[in-house]
């Protein structure tokens, strides 16, 4: 009988086996690296425009945010120069109709005189007076010598009066004398023969800007030529710059409300481009990785990658939304949050809205320096939280000024003019006890304004106005206290 032969191995369906095991494991290691490369680029694509729409998002809010102080700011001045037209005689006293010799002219002249000093102490002018276009008087009242020095040769009724280019108010805004352009001038005709002057050094602005040197972005003041008048990069105050084109920076610009002017503010990519380049080179890294340990690397990349820029999206939102020194609610934010809080309050309610604003704040920046006037701008605002619970919105609406915001339920507007009452007494009181040593050396003290109304008749804006009304009948009647209506 014939011996069977034992089974051979199938050495070629075994190689093929193991061929298309390892084809397999190649191919589920290509395909796992792809797939992981296709998921890597698009969340480093999807983290990298998030990150350039948040940064966009935040320079666009900032750019409104400056805008808005120096709106506050140069209404400050239109509003100090409108306290002119307080008396009759300020605004239509005319020494070429009345000449400048007889006693009435003499006497009036004193008096407008008495009245400019008291109004100058209200900022701090450079200029503050009234040019006539008289002959015999063509210094005016109250212009500063520096002034007729640099327009030396003009006729200066005759230069004051070509910059009133708003005929509707009969009032002009303008920055330059002879490309000087050390200060910022505000114009307006009080008679046929006289022009209200009231300018401010351009470096008063410093402090409303200071935010943005701390965020590092470049902020602008240009004028309706198109000529920077103020700039935190001094070297282009004076250069009439085109309209810029730059892929390393994002920029907005925010026209002014209250003149021709705007506010250009840019922030540069260079921190973005910077950590893509770190993305793309740690993603190199990644796939030499991969190789070796495919699963425990894509989740390790995954987790390394998208958790810093979820951190950096967080915090850019965050910073668009908070003022970046205090860390309360910023104006635009506060003004969201008020107006929802008075639309969902129902017609029983009473919404309050207090301005507060520190008498003398400028002495302890000009005295102690601004590092300590930024220690009191925390501490203020540290001493307002503390202070009140989760029902009061505070914000700060710029500089020196912070407003608070409550809503009082099932309320008559005599109980909550008295709660409001005594809380600014006790904000008053306690900030006294924490200023102290500022009140000492810079009579630093704190004046409020507050006004409280029917919510269903609440309007934001209204309510703004009229709190800053009262808040400055509180600094008219010689500050460090406190007026609600």
């Amino acid at each position: 009988m014939r011996k069977m032969k034992p089974l051979q191995p199938q050495k070629n369906s075994t190689k093929a086996i193991q061929t298309f095991k390892r084809n397999m494991a190649i191919s589920f290691v290509l395909a796992f690296v792809i797939f992981n490369a296709i998921m890597l680029y698009a969340v480093v694509r999807f983290s990298a425009n998030e990150i350039l729409e948040r940064m966009t998002f935040f320079v666009a809010s900032s750019a409104k945010q400056q805008a808005m102080n120096v709106d506050n700011y140069l209404a400050e001045i239109k509003d100090t120069g409108a306290l002119l037209f307080s008396n009759e005689l300020y605004y239509s006293f005319d020494p070429i109709v009345s000449g400048n010799e007889n006693i009435e002219a003499i006497e009036a002249t004193k008096a407008i005189s008495a009245r400019i000093e008291d109004i100058k102490v209200l900022k701090n002018f450079s200029d503050f007076g009234i040019i006539y276009n008289d002959p015999d008087n063509p210094g005016g009242i109250g212009i500063s010598e520096g002034t007729f020095k640099n327009l030396a040769g003009e006729n200066i009724y005759s230069f004051f009066a070509s910059h009133i280019t708003d005929n509707k108010s009969n009032s002009g805004w303008f920055a330059t004398e002879k490309n000087n352009f050390g200060k910022l001038f505000y114009v307006k005709q009080l008679n046929e023969h006289s022009i209200l002057v009231a300018a401010i050094y351009s470096r008063e602005l410093d402090n409303t800007f200071r935010a943005a040197d701390r965020e590092n972005l470049k902020i602008r003041l240009i004028d309706e030529n198109g000529v920077t008048i103020y700039s935190n990069d001094k070297t282009e105050i004076g250069s009439k710059l085109s309209s810029f084109d730059d892929s390393n920076f994002i920029e907005t610009s925010m026209k002014c409300s209250i003149n021709k002017w705007k506010i250009q503010c840019l922030s540069s990519t260079e921190s973005i481009n910077d950590y893509m380049r770190l993305i793309m080179l740690f993603a190199a890294l990644f796939f030499v990785v991969m190789l070796v340990v495919v699963t425990l690397i894509s989740f390790y990349v995954l987790n390394r990658v998208y958790s810093p820029l979820a951190g950096i999206v967080t915090n850019l939102e965050q910073r668009a939304q908070r003022d970046q020194l205090t860390g309360i609610l910023n104006k635009m934010s506060y003004t969201t949050a008020v107006k929802t809080i008075i639309m969902t309050g129902s017609k029983s309610d009473v919404s309050a809205f207090i301005m507060l604003d520190m008498d003398n704040f400028k002495n302890v920046n000009d005295t102690l320096g601004h590092k300590t006037g930024d220690d009191v701008l925390v501490r203020f605002s540290n001493l307002l939280k503390n202070m009140l619970d989760a029902s009061f919105v505070v914000g700060r609406m710029g500089g020196d000024e912070f407003a608070i915001f409550t809503l009082y339920q099932n309320t008559d507007l005599d109980t909550a003019r008295r709660k409001v009452t005594s809380q600014l007494e006790t904000i008053k009181t306690e900030f006294a006890k924490e200023f102290k040593d500022m009140s000492d050396k810079c009579a630093l003290s704190l004046s409020s304004g507050a006004v409280c109304v029917n919510n269903e008749e609440a309007r934001f804006m209204q309510l703004y106005q009229d709190a800053d009304e009262a808040l400055y009948s509180s600094k008219r009647n010689g500050k460090d206290r406190y007026t609600v209506v």
